[in-house]
Parts: structure tokens; C-alpha cells; sequence
């Protein structure tokens, strides 16, 4: 991953070919190394002291090879916390809807996981937490997305505690990115949780 930190040309096209290579190793992945991984994040995440305080947790229900946060949804709404799910309101702003338990999600945008039509917008307090996700993450707290930027938008305009999601095996040194790229205040991966001023 070295040589994509030298490269000086268009940071779009070294981010897409990053992106294509985060996704060639993550569909090599053994499906015991994914299910030991999805449960020892899943513990350490648990645990955060700040997920403990937290009145409200913003997440995102995973889909297909991505870090499994359908039992975190699951553990939070039992703990009685309020849970809020992306809904991409256009193709540049999405807003954050609160689901209970029993909630039939519906696909939305790009084939995501929605609260139910009518969930009431969730307002971020001084207790909320943002699990944000990422195709991989950097051992300095970036993260990298998908690519359509919704997460650093929100997050540049919402003061909020954020983690972020990382398998050890896609982990990098360093992601690469762009002076709006947004960084996680504390970084999970199976092995250990890091925090970022």
C-alpha cells in the first residue's frame, strides 16, 4: 500500500484503485478469520466507555462482507439505546432516523438498509456516538469509504464522538486522502482500540 502515498496524480483515481484493491482482499478473506473478527469487534466496541454513556448511537446495518454491525443494532436496542440509521436524502446529504426493535428496514439508496417511511430524524447530543463505516482504515484514524463522501459531509457538520471499524488483515499504514477527509476520534479493530485527539 506504500506506493499509493507517493503518487502525486488525479486523487480520485488513486483513491478508486485503492478501493479496488482494499475489495480484492477483503473477497479473499477466509469466513472463519469474518466471523472471528465481526465477534471480537463486536466485544470491544460493547465495551467503550463512550458507547456505555451514550443516549443515542448513530450506526449503519452492514451488507455483505462488511464488519457486522447487525448484532451491535440488536445489543443497543436492547441496552435501551436510542438507534439512528443513515437515510441518503439526494445524492449529496443524508440524515440519521431512529428505529425500534421490530422495525421492518426498507432498501433505500445504493441498496442500504433504511428505517421504516415516517421514522422521526434523530437530533446528535453531547452523549451520541457515530459508528461510521469503511472499507478499511488507517492506523492514524482515517477511514475510507465507499467514495460518495456522505459520512465526511455529515461529520464536518455535527460535533460528535466517532468510531470506526477496521478489520487487523485490511488495516494500512495510511489511507489516501484529502484535507475534508474526516478522522475518527477512536479506531476498533479485533486486536485494540486506539484513540485519536
Amino acid at each position: 500500500m506504500a506506493a499509493y502515498n507517493a503518487l502525486k496524480t488525479d486523487m480520485k483515481s488513486v483513491k478508486a484503485a485503492f478501493r479496488k484493491d482494499i475489495k480484492r482482499l477483503m473477497n479473499a478473506l477466509d469466513e472463519n478469520y469474518l466471523e472471528n473478527s465481526n465477534k471480537r469487534i463486536y466485544d470491544n466496541v460493547s465495551v467503550l466507555k463512550e458507547v456505555k454513556a451514550a443516549d443515542k448511537i448513530f450506526i449503519y446495518c452492514s451488507m455483505g462482507r462488511e464488519i457486522d454491525t447487525r448484532r451491535l443494532i440488536d445489543f443497543f436496542l436492547k441496552s435501551g439505546k436510542t438507534v439512528a440509521l443513515p437515510v441518503c436524502v439526494n445524492e449529496q446529504d443524508m440524515i440519521f432516523s431512529e428505529i425500534k426493535p421490530g422495525d421492518e428496514l426498507k432498501k433505500g439508496m445504493y441498496g442500504l438498509l433504511e428505517p421504516p417511511e415516517g421514522a422521526p430524524e434523530a437530533e446528535v447530543t453531547e452523549k451520541s456516538v457515530i459508528i461510521a463505516p469503511s472499507l478499511t482504515c488507517d492506523r492514524n484514524g482515517y477511514r475510507m469509504g465507499k467514495g460518495k463522501g456522505y459520512y465526511d459531509r455529515w461529520l464536518s457538520r455535527h460535533r460528535i464522538f466517532s468510531v470506526g471499524l477496521a478489520r487487523e488483515a485490511l488495516l494500512v499504514d495510511e489511507v489516501p486522502r484529502e484535507s475534508f477527509d474526516a478522522r475518527v476520534n477512536c479506531l476498533v479493530t479485533e486486536n485494540e482500540v486506539k484513540y485519536f485527539n
